[in-house]
């Protein structure tokens, strides 16, 4: 299960992200456009609740435009995505 807390949000925005067993993980970030704009996190992870955290920015570390990004959360037995928006 996948949860984003605070949605909307402007500074900062944090991806829970619960494994029910050590897993390989990707956590993305999408623009409307489906083009990646960033990635949180890449590889294995063990067992439980894990957070990351997205500040807005993209892979250069510039500030994102408000609008609705998607975070996806991939394992190799599942896909998870959930909307976000970005305000101010």
């Amino acid at each position: 299960m996948t949860s984003i807390f605070p949605a909307p949000f402007s500074a900062k925005t944090t991806v829970e992200v619960y494994l029910s067993a050590a897993t390989d993980v990707s956590v993305d970030v999408y623009d409307v456009r489906g083009r990646r704009v960033v990635n949180l996190v890449r590889g294995r992870q063990v067992a439980g609740t894990h957070r990351f955290s997205w500040n807005g920015t993209d892979v250069r570390g510039s500030s994102v435009a408000s609008g609705v990004y998607f975070v996806r959360v991939k394992t190799p037995d599942t896909t998870h995505q959930r909307k976000v928006l970005r305000i101010g």
